[in-house]
């Protein structure tokens, strides 16, 4: 019953049969391509660092240590032994781990060519499928960082590709199972991917059970000694497999559907199915194309089209199910390529119909529209290519601005880029003000955190965001190191903080409290005001531990300084309050459903001085 539908809805008598040679024009444009694509593989190159995955890579280049975090569970045992390999030739552990993702990314296009070959589309379109999907944004960004994803993909289509010309041929079989395997050391998900090529091939060889074990075999081999051999490279099998158990615990519990802080499936689908490809109006348009792709399929029964969604797809419904959302973007490299297939088939199909274009006039749309995506994500790869992180711009102030024997007291926001650049430094991970010890802070500490802080003494470290922020995870947009004397924590009445560029500001309603660190000596209060004035310059009050500091009216934004007693063995309350306040979605000229009264631009809290 089954042997009619599978010949009906997949290609696999063609499987059987080499796929039709390339021309000599064929083959050159394809290295003509296949060289161009690799240089602008180096325009994406990141300068530095990013994101917290890259900094727990980079410890694990000193010391690998997956119940540690260097770097994050399982332990990515290939990628980290490939780095370390190129680890002498290169200038820093970033920059090794940097040209492994490097090497996966210029392979891409020709694997994916290749792949497309072995699922018999046309080569118009297995070459604009394989061009576009290399260059969208998020696949052309993350195969300049110090991420997994490219290089685990790259070997996860090479494998996916000789599984299936392993159906005719037992060398190409065993050769992607190992690849496999080998893609599985990087990323165990590559598995999720390689799952229907593999059936195929246990579906058209299964009276041939010698070779099929033969390959299951070879590829849970390498599987097995890649991850025993992590394992035995940590401080401890034992702590290995129990930071393994609670990374499956943390996933449930945390990232998946089953997590009751997690949004909706119907929300999160957005993310993963619809938002998954960055780009604009490009990235809609090429959307839009895939899901005419799927209709095509289905009215024509092209067995090829679902082939390719049955590889691509479960890791795309295994994300959405159970992986951080935030990340959707990262996670959607995985299965990008099919987005970018399905396009060029669409377009390859609707081209067709017009007169004189000929059947290879799809692949010239669709480079036309490939340069017009280049062109969108240029700007993002220029921004990072020329200019530091602000995590790693801090740690690097910090080194060279701030005394190695000053407190550093470090958010557990940054913390592994703390580990990586303040190696030689004492610091304390705290994740409030309340945290920091002893009190009061020495007046040279500082802290370093991710999150904004509208102290007027702290430095901040910025990153623009453009369509850089639709390309990644959206975080260390922004990094500050603010004196420790003046971390204040905002309590009641203040709503969250909210910035654009360096620019820090918070909201409260009619009455609001602070809390100030202890400070010997009378201190230096500065505050910057800006009033809602809808209803009139407003009154307010400044109170510091109960002690009335100045009652004024503001008739616009205002700063003002006092030198006040302070606390010394204690935190200081400091207590705002306004006669009036505004709430704009009730009073009908805004969205804002918030009372608001004033607005902190900005604040000081110091020694008074001599």
């Amino acid at each position: 019953m089954i042997e009619p539908i599978l010949r009906e809805w997949c290609p696999l008598e063609a499987l059987e049969t080499r796929p039709l040679p390339l021309s000599r024009a064929q083959r050159l444009l394809l290295s003509i391509t296949a060289l161009a694509v690799g240089l602008t593989r180096l325009l994406a190159l990141s300068r530095t660092p990013w994101d917290w995955d890259e900094a727990q890579f980079a410890l694990a280049m000193q010391e690998y240590d997956p119940p540690q975090h260097r770097p994050h569970p399982p332990g990515f045992p290939l990628f980290m032994a490939l780095a370390t390999m190129v680890r002498p030739l290169a200038s820093s552990d970033f920059h090794a781990l940097q040209a492994v993702v490097l090497v996966g990314a210029i392979a891409l296009f020709p694997l994916l060519f290749l792949l497309c070959r072995e699922l018999r589309f046309p080569f118009a379109t297995a070459y604009g499928g394989s061009l576009l999907a290399v260059f969208l944004p998020n696949v052309w960004f993350y195969g300049g960082t110090a991420f997994s994803d490219v290089p685990s993909l790259a070997l996860t289509v090479a494998a996916c590709a000789l599984l299936l010309r392993g159906v005719r041929d037992r060398g190409s079989l065993m050769a992607g199972a190992t690849l496999l395997g080998l893609a599985a050391a990087i990323r165990p998900q590559a598995l999720l991917l390689g799952c229907a090529p593999a059936l195929v091939v246990m579906w058209k060889r299964r009276g041939q059970w010698r070779d099929l074990a033969a390959a299951a075999m070879v590829g849970g081999a390498v599987i097995a000694v890649s991850y025993a051999g992590a394992a035995l490279a940590s401080s401890s099998v034992g702590a290995y497999l129990e930071t393994g158990a609670k990374l499956r615990d943390y996933l449930r519990q945390v990232d998946s559907f089953l997590s009751p802080t997690r949004p909706p499936l119907a929300v999160v689908f957005h993310s993963f199915f619809l938002r998954a490809i960055p780009g604009g109006v490009c990235a809609t348009i090429v959307l839009g194309a895939a899901v005419a792709g799927v209709v095509v399929a289905a009215v024509r029964r092209e067995g090829r089209i679902w082939l390719l969604m049955a590889m691509f797809l479960p890791f795309q419904v295994f994300a959405w199910l159970m992986l951080d959302h935030h990340s959707a973007t990262r996670y959607g490299v995985a299965y990008a390529p099919m987005y970018a297939i399905l396009a060029a088939a669409a377009v390859a199909g609707a081209v067709a119909w017009v007169p004189g274009m000929g059947r290879g006039g799809g692949a010239v749309v669709v480079i036309l529209f490939t340069a017009a995506l280049a062109r969108w994500t240029l700007p993002a790869l220029t921004e990072v290519r020329r200019n530091p992180s602000p995590p790693v711009a801090a740690m690097r102030w910090i080194s060279e601005h701030v005394p190695p024997t000053s407190a550093t007291y470090v958010h557990s926001s940054v913390a592994p880029f703390a580990r990586y650049y303040l190696a030689g430094r004492e610091t304390t991970m705290v994740n409030a003000p309340a945290e920091m010890t002893p009190l009061p802070p020495p007046p040279d500490a500082i802290v370093v955190m991710e999150h904004p802080s509208p102290a007027l003494s702290a430095r901040r470290f910025v990153r623009r965001r453009g369509r850089l922020f639709d390309v990644v995870r959206q975080r260390y947009f922004e990094v500050t190191v603010v004196p420790a004397q003046a971390w204040a924590e905002f309590g009641e009445g203040w709503y969250g903080e909210e910035w654009h560029g360096e620019a820090v500001w918070h909201w409260m309603g009619r009455e609001s409290r602070m809390r100030l660190p202890p400070l010997a000596g009378p201190a230096r209060l500065t505050l910057r005001l800006g009033p809602v004035l809808e209803k009139g310059p407003p009154a307010i009050e400044v109170r510091l531990n109960g002690v009335v500091v100045e009652r004024f009216t503001a008739g616009g934004a205002v700063e003002r300084t006092w030198s006040v007693p302070a606390r010394a063995g204690d935190w200081n309350e400091l207590v705002l309050t306004s006669d009036r306040s505004v709430n704009p979605a009730r009073e009908g000229f805004g969205a804002d459903g918030r009372d608001l009264a004033l607005q902190l631009l900005g604040y000081d809290w110091a020694p008074a001085g001599p």
